[in-house]
């Protein structure tokens, strides 16, 4: 059998596998707490699940499944107390309950370690993951959830690289017939895009306008430039692979700016329109032929 296994970042290297079924399950999707990752020979897709330090397999054959990407926005101190990141997932819940109740599903939430107040640890992923498990557990919802199956995309640091390691995650997993990306609604025009490009099948993106924070609330130049530029460097980077590794350099820079002026006492929102305001500094640094130079020059 030939088989394709997913990068480290999709799950975890496993190092025991007991293969001694007689009658393999035809379809096992399900909430669980362990390790996983995706294979697939030439006609099925198959999980290795990990847990309790044993590794089953279960074969998935020919199924045609829903996928939903959401793409993360920062990591609150306590999601269920944020109102901007509840309404988001709320939302986003009932539409994937809507389409997909008691259906097999993937489910899989993006972002990587973006926290910019101290202490600097997990990721955006980790965190809607999280909520959206103890949402599908409630009683009035758990049987229409069992089947739907959640994977943390952890490393990405921009809504472009949401996207491209959402892709390589589902690449693995043959039988997506749908996918659906879940966004902030300023942004939907950039997702799209990004969408048109990456992935190789249809995709529709729902905006969800849930931010009633400043950054909402800035003028409508403001933010028309600020998709322009950021869908223009997504589009530019995707030119090249090569590109992409700049891109990420760029996104840690980022986060290191916005880490250090909120320690000086600045907002997050001034943080971020600040580096917004100086980006072309690091941009020279990093991508001297960035088209942003050109255009400036």
């Amino acid at each position: 059998m030939r088989s394709h296994l997913g990068e480290p970042r999709v799950a975890f290297y496993l190092t025991k596998v007991l293969t001694s079924f007689t009658s393999p399950c035809q379809i096992f999707f399900t909430n669980f707490s362990g390790e996983f990752l995706f294979g697939r020979d030439e006609n099925r897709t198959f999980i290795f699940l990990n847990t309790s330090g044993h590794v089953y397999i279960f074969w998935v054959g020919y199924l045609r499944m829903k996928a939903f990407i959401i793409c993360g926005y920062g990591i609150p101190e306590n999601v269920s107390r944020d109102v901007n990141y509840t309404t988001y997932l709320h939302l986003i819940f009932n539409s994937i309950f809507e389409q997909v109740a008691q259906q097999e599903a993937v489910i899989i939430p993006c972002g990587g370690p973006t926290k910019c107040d101290p202490p600097f640890v997990g990721t955006e992923a980790e965190a809607i993951t999280d909520y959206l498990t103890e949402l599908a557990k409630r009683n009035e919802v758990s049987e229409h959830a069992k089947k739907w199956i959640f994977i943390s995309e952890t490393e990405s640091l921009s809504t472009l690289e949401n996207l491209l390691f959402a892709k390589k995650m589902l690449d693995d997993i043959a039988s997506v017939e749908k996918i659906t990306i879940f966004c902030e609604k300023t942004r939907e025009k950039r997702v799209q895009a990004f969408a048109d490009k990456i992935f190789d099948k249809s995709v529709s993106v729902s905006a969800i306008d849930f931010d009633i924070s400043k950054n909402r609330y800035l003028d409508s130049d403001t933010l028309n430039t600020k998709e322009d530029l950021a869908m223009k460097e997504g589009l530019w980077t995707l030119q090249e692979l090569e590109r992409l590794e700049k891109h990420h350099e760029f996104f840690e820079k980022k986060f290191e700016f916005l880490r250090r002026r909120q320690s000086e006492g600045l907002s997050h929102v001034d943080a971020v329109k600040e580096w917004f305001e100086n980006q072309q500094d690091v941009i020279r640094e990093l991508m001297p032929d960035h088209p942003f130079l050109q255009e400036s020059s």
